[in-house]
Formats: structure tokens, sequence, C-alpha cells
């Protein structure tokens, strides 16, 4: 009886519409006909596929470039980026989004191209933090 129960349990988590089952919460001896006896409400439980994470996401990568786009477009609007520097940072964002597509291409981001995607991440902060930095060029017309 025990190896059916295990299967069939084993079958419904598999399915993706696993429930938690309804246990009393008082044992089932003779009560006083005032207390009714309590029970816990069905719960559905999260189907196994949606605890593993995706194989091709990059949220901590894709929240950083964000963040460095926005810092590309402050810079040039306090000044401390002229079109040009901007246009050489946002090169390399695009560059960058091109190595993203070529990682996730075969469905999975391994370890090692997260790794070099990170180091292209971080690459690019410096740069865009170093261009800041910098004495402002002013563009003389003759």
């Amino acid at each position: 009886m025990k190896i059916q129960t295990l299967m069939t349990a084993l079958v419904i988590a598999a399915s993706g519409a696993a429930y938690a089952q309804t246990v009393p919460a008082v044992p089932a001896t003779p009560a006083a006909p005032s207390a009714p006896a309590r029970t816990m409400d069905l719960k559905p439980v999260a189907p196994a596929a949606q605890v593993v994470q995706d194989p091709v996401a990059t949220p901590e990568l894709d929240k950083h470039q964000a963040e460095q786009k926005k810092s590309i477009d402050k810079g040039v609007a306090a000044g401390q980026l002229n079109p040009k520097e901007a246009a050489g940072l946002e090169k390399r964002e695009a560059k960058l989004d091109a190595a993203k597509k070529v990682a996730k291409a075969d469905g999975k981001v391994t370890k090692k191209e997260h790794k070099k995607l990170k180091n292209e991440v971080n690459q690019n902060s410096e740069a865009i933090d170093k261009q800041k930095a910098d004495k402002p060029v002013i563009d003389v017309v003759k």
C-alpha cells in the first residue's frame, strides 16, 4: 500500500498539479459535540519545473547593463560625456548584447560564458567611470 501511495504522489508531483493533503489538526478520537473537527485548507504546491532557474537567464548581468545605460545617459545630460565618448560606450554595450545573444543561442549560459560576460560588464563599467571622470573635451570649430 505504501509503494502505491508513493507512486501516486510522485506522479502527481511530476505533473505539476500537486496539492497539500488535508490533514485533520486533531486526533480522530470522538470529540465533544460542541467542538467541530478542524482541518487545514488545501494549498497549491509549486510544480518542480518552476523551482529550477531558467538556464539562459542572466538577471544580474541585465541589471548591471541597464544601470550602465542609465549612467551613460546621465553622463551625457550632465556634460561629463561628449557625444563621441557616449557613442563609444554604447558601442561597447552593443557588443555585450551580441555576446549575450551568442551565449544564450544554445539554450544554456555556461559558467564559463557567464564569467566572460560578467568580466565584459565589469570592463564596460570601468570604461564608463573613466570616461565620466576625465576632463571634458572641448570641440573647437574653426
